[in-house]
């Protein structure tokens, strides 16, 4: 006995040897390459129309989801950071507390959908070297995470002292 099998685009029962790819018989697959070739122009015209619709679906469902829980694209980012740097990754949306306020600059955080501005919501890992990981993470804005990723703590302490300095310097000679 041979094994049959139905062909996806005919529907009719057939042999195993009248088949030439896993899903259309020998006839349907030879009847679709005739069909494309004589009507190539309109079957790209139609695919791109189809991909065009999709992308646009597809990007209004992304920035409706980054706009009702912006942390998912935040924790996508960090996901694929952590991926990259081999660090760990274990935590969730339900790990995160989503202030309104950034606790270090005291800005307003918002959901920015073109690209991360000043005072857009950001994932900062406290201690670097754990990764992201519960209790090391804190959601805080662009602006203080970029000035913390760069600088240590001492440097970070010498621009204070060094600004509060300067500052001093101008109040006694009375610039403001």
């Amino acid at each position: 006995m041979t094994d049959k099998k139905q062909c996806n685009r005919c529907k009719v029962i057939k042999d195993i040897g009248e088949f030439d790819d896993n899903t259309k018989c020998k006839l349907c697959v030879e009847y679709c390459r005739t069909y494309y070739a004589n009507n190539r122009k309109r079957e790209i015209g139609r695919a791109t129309r189809s991909q065009n619709k999709d992308r646009n679906k597809t990007n209004a469902y992304k920035r409706n989801l980054n706009r009702s829980t912006p942390l998912n694209i935040c924790l996508q980012q960090a996901r694929r950071r952590a991926k990259l740097k081999n660090i760990p990754f274990n935590i969730s949306i339900d790990d995160l507390e989503i202030p309104s306020i950034c606790p270090v600059l005291g800005i307003t955080l918002q959901v920015n959908t073109v690209h991360a501005k000043d005072n857009s919501y950001s994932l900062d890992r406290i201690i670097p070297e754990l990764g992201y990981v519960k209790g090391n993470v804190e959601v805080i804005s662009h602006k203080a995470n970029s000035i913390k990723n760069n600088a240590s703590i001492e440097e970070l302490e010498k621009v204070l002292c060094w600004l509060k300095e300067k500052l001093n310097e101008k109040e006694s000679k009375n610039y403001f």
